[in-house]
């Protein structure tokens, strides 16, 4: 089992991502504020919804969060 310090470190890196995305959303669907990540643009584009945008997050954060698990 990974030492506390790990598992609290990693619990930030997702609560931080899951607030990035939140907040992101909101200024996407409120403000007019563009997307500066081209794969996230490129997403928001061709789909014109934010959910594939949503998944895309929740995938890369798992696989990050999981690589840094492991190693």
């Amino acid at each position: 089992m990974r030492s506390e310090r790990v598992m609290w470190l990693l619990g930030g890196v997702i609560f931080l991502s899951l607030a990035d995305l939140v907040l992101t959303i909101s200024y996407l669907t409120s403000v007019g504020m563009s997307e500066g990540n081209p794969i996230a643009l490129w997403l928001l584009q061709t789909t014109n919804s934010v959910w594939p945008l949503a998944i895309y997050k929740v995938f890369t954060v798992a696989v990050c969060v999981t690589l840094l698990y492991k190693t």
